[in-house]
């Protein structure tokens, strides 16, 4: 859905999205002072920068590249920001950044291609924020997930729905696979993020369902939770056999990937149907 509306829809986060010519009718382009007084407000900040001037990123000097930066302190002393992103070669890390590094890595309003890069986001923690699960959504989204609808479409009055030839649930494995003869034949670059997104998944999936068990809504519970354990430790076998195919360029280890994300899919497809039944 993206990551600036997962983060609003949150109940303990408060978002403020401001546009940078607001910014600069206070601070001009110096960004590092408008980061340090929000900072001391008791925010986070968050803005697309260039990691080219980023000391913390492998990118530096190296080439430009726009991503995301959080910011979540400073010293006044040192002058220096602490920062986290995907710094090492997509590996999410913390860093820290000198205030003329964030200033000279900003990417100022002349020179934003979206709105991406034309917004800085502020978060802070909202103490009133509450949640009460709702199970008949929940079975939904399952059921969405298991039947590879796209759940975006629900939110049609609200948002903008995600795209109708993208692939949802379950078909993201027969996709993939794909990908991965594509790969085979063409005898390029694996991206391994989405294998890591399918980690992230199986590692959520867990604490969902020990959620679940623990508010005494879910049955069977334990059987539901080793399975899911099962189906993570194959993900991580696959993460690791990803790294290991762009080392190594053996085209075996892309059945292997294949064959492991077919265990991944039968395992989700029995179990579902079983937890949809016990909610």
């Amino acid at each position: 859905m993206g990551s600036p509306y997962f983060i609003s829809i949150c109940p303990w986060i408060l978002l403020q999205r401001i546009r940078k010519d607001i910014i600069y009718l206070k601070w001009a382009n110096d960004i590092s002072q408008f980061v340090r007084d929000a900072l001391l407000q008791g925010y986070y900040v968050s803005l697309m920068v260039d990691q080219f001037y980023i000391p913390a990123s492998s990118a530096f000097n190296k080439k430009h590249r726009n991503h995301e930066l959080f910011i979540y302190g400073f010293d006044d002393t040192t002058e220096i920001f602490l920062i986290s992103d995907n710094f090492q070669n997509g590996k999410y890390t913390k860093g820290s950044c000198s205030f003329t590094d964030l200033n000279n890595s900003y990417i100022d309003l002349s020179k934003t291609t979206d709105l991406g890069q034309e917004l800085v986001y502020l978060l802070s923690f909202n103490k009133y924020g509450k949640f009460e699960i709702n199970i008949e959504v929940l079975k939904e989204l399952l059921s969405d997930y298991l039947c590879s609808v796209n759940s975006s479409q629900k939110n049609n009055l609200l948002n903008q729905p995600l795209k109708k030839d993208w692939i949802y649930g379950l078909r993201c494995y027969d996709h993939i696979v794909t990908y991965l003869n594509n790969v085979k034949t063409t005898e390029n670059y694996l991206d391994v993020r989405p294998f890591y997104v399918q980690k992230n998944h199986k590692s959520m999936m867990i604490k969902r369902l020990l959620y679940l068990s623990e508010i005494g809504i879910l049955n069977d519970d334990e059987n539901y939770i080793t399975q899911y354990i099962n189906i993570e430790k194959i993900s991580a076998i696959v993460v690791n056999l990803t790294l290991k195919y762009n080392i190594t360029k053996d085209k075996n280890i892309l059945n292997r990937i294949a064959e492991n994300l077919g265990k991944m899919s039968r395992g989700e497809s029995e179990i579902l149907p079983k937890i949809l039944k016990s909610l």
